[in-house]
């Protein structure tokens, strides 16, 4: 598994036809150890972010996924697209 801990991780709003860079985060050992976790450092990093659906890349990579709706996220924990699970939640420890 690739250290994502201390790394910068893009946040874009998801569209139809690509991506927007929104903002960042820097994680924490703390910030993975559950979904929990992972969503209050988001909402952390979060600023008036518009309802919608949003992904979290490391380097090129997907990490995450999740919705944003009245400033509640609700994290996604499988691809729509490919059936896999989200990396974010192969971090999880609880």
């Amino acid at each position: 598994m690739v250290s994502i801990i201390g790394k910068e991780l893009h946040i874009s709003l998801n569209k139809l036809d690509g991506y927007t860079k929104v903002g960042a985060i820097k994680l924490t050992e703390k910030d993975i150890k559950s979904e929990t976790d992972f969503i209050n450092a988001l909402q952390k990093s979060m600023k008036d972010l518009d309802n919608g659906n949003y992904t979290v890349h490391s380097d090129n990579n997907l990490f995450a996924r999740f919705n944003l709706n009245e400033q509640s996220i609700k994290l996604h924990k499988w691809s729509e697209n490919t059936g896999i699970i989200m990396p974010c939640w192969s971090h999880f420890k609880e």
